[in-house]
């Protein structure tokens, strides 16, 4: 199998320290993007995946030995819709869009296995500066793309005055037809 540019990101996510010698990864499951190829040992030279499964190649013989039993291998995820440095415990805003927080997000999005994250609106103004540096150095996380901080209507859309906020208990266990008669005429149904 020729490993692709995927699994090459896998390796990124993976976090073995560099080797001169080949690692053998084994008793791991592995899904190769298509299927499912079962429990099969991986081999790494470098930062290449160079060989799935069995028989072994000969460069096997020589390599460090890494037991992942329990452990799945698959290619690298992307998010292609994500918001990011926007939260902070709780909280919500564009005060915390800070890059600390924005490092922070990428960093957890590249635990989970997503290598490529693509920030849609809500970026603040060093969204360029961050997306620059993060993108130049792996350990800060995720790789970020967007388009800067986007388009929309003040305090998000739709606006707050065209949906029925619940602003009490009973009204938030209120059943959805009861609480859509409370919206305005002029609310469009695609937001029922």
């Amino acid at each position: 199998m020729r490993p692709s540019r995927l699994w090459a990101l896998l390796l990124a996510t993976v976090a073995l320290p560099a080797a001169a010698e080949p690692i053998l990864l084994e008793n791991a499951r592995v899904f190769d993007g298509q299927r499912d190829r079962g429990i099969t040992p991986v081999l790494i030279d470098g930062a290449r995946i160079v060989h799935i499964g069995t028989p072994l190649p000969a460069a096997a013989a020589g390599a460090r030995r890494i037991d992942y039993t329990g452990k799945t291998l698959l290619p690298a995820l992307v998010s292609d819709h994500a918001h990011v440095g926007n939260t902070q415990g709780l909280e919500h805003g564009d005060r915390y869009y800070t890059r600390d927080n924005v490092v922070s997000d990428l960093r957890q999005f590249q635990r989970y296995g997503i290598t490529t994250v693509t920030a849609l609106g809500m970026n603040g103004a060093d969204f360029f500066a961050i997306r620059t540096e993060v993108n130049a150095d792996p350990a800060l996380g995720a790789q970020l793309y967007g388009a800067g901080g986007g388009i929309g209507a003040p305090d998000g859309a739709p606006p707050r005055t065209a949906w029925a906020c619940a602003t009490t208990r009973s009204r938030a266990r209120a059943p959805p037809n009861r609480r859509a008669r409370r919206w305005p005429p002029s609310t469009p149904t695609a937001w029922t």
